[in-house]
């Protein structure tokens, strides 16, 4: 009878805890799978005058253009700037992005939150995207 009533409480215990809902279960991460947009572009490294030159014409043309959207799938990235949209695949890889144009690009994701994500393309540009709310208010700011 002794043996029996510590295996009974060590029973009772795990089925206890497999009920309770909080336990077990890690609560999932920010994704990337969403439409996020272009906050803006950061120049890292400035002897790279061909990365520069992107990030000066980027912050020029964005004081009037219409917004850049980065609308990424499990295994696709579109990005829509006005009626362009460009279509890629990638692979996700832990930190890394893998993304399939001509060639084979690396990005950085450096910060993912339910709100921002901060990619980095190599040491040279860094992108600040913010998630597009899918609520009534923000339903204009999507690209279509």
């Amino acid at each position: 009878m002794k043996k029996f009533i510590p295996l009974l409480v060590a029973a009772a215990t795990v089925f206890v805890l497999s009920a309770c809902s909080s336990f077990g279960t890690r609560k999932a991460g920010p994704t990337l799978q969403d439409v996020w947009r272009l906050d803006s572009v950061a120049l890292l490294d400035t002897a790279d005058t061909e990365a520069a030159m992107v990030v000066f014409l980027h912050a020029f043309s964005r004081k009037d253009s219409v917004p850049t959207f980065f609308a990424f799938t499990s295994d696709s990235l579109r990005i829509i700037e006005g009626s362009m949209v460009q279509r890629y695949r990638y692979t996700q890889e832990g930190a890394r992005l893998l993304v399939q144009d001509s060639t084979l690009q690396e990005v950085a994701v450096t910060d993912l939150s339910d709100s921002t994500l901060v990619l980095n393309s190599g040491n040279k540009v860094r992108l600040h995207l913010r998630r597009v709310s899918s609520g009534p208010a923000q339903e204009e700011s999507r690209p279509r």
